[in-house]
């Protein structure tokens, strides 16, 4: 277990340039850690809701709830009014930030245009 921001900070460092880890891994990492942030523009605060929120869900599995509320940080399951968010994204000409977001998505193994329902109870 880390003790302090510098051992996390030290093992993203070694699995990015130390680890034996595929490319493709790494990207997958990246992508995920670049869509924890949210995107820039307060005017996207849907678009947030329907893919970092959802991203954190999965990420933080059963402990979301204690991760939202220690940090203060949206994490929300998804539902149908996020579908139609996401819906909303051009896919073929992604802004920056949704371009991490959909490949989060893949990475994680949730689908942009569907559902993705919770297996754990919150």
């Amino acid at each position: 277990m880390f003790k302090n921001k510098e051992e996390v900070f030290s093992a993203l460092r070694d699995f990015f340039t130390k680890s034996t880890a595929s490319p493709e891994d790494k990207r997958d990492v990246w992508h995920v850690l670049s869509a924890l942030r949210g995107p820039d523009e307060s005017q996207a605060y849907l678009l947030k809701e329907a893919t970092t929120a959802v991203i954190r869900n999965k990420l933080f599995g059963q402990d979301a709830n204690f991760v939202s509320n220690v940090l203060g940080i949206d994490v929300y399951q998804d539902n149908n009014y996020r579908v139609e968010d996401r819906a909303k994204v051009d896919q073929d000409a992604p802004t920056h930030f949704q371009l991490h977001t959909i490949n989060a998505f893949k990475a994680l193994g949730l689908e942009w245009g569907k559902l993705n329902e919770s297996k754990e109870e919150r």
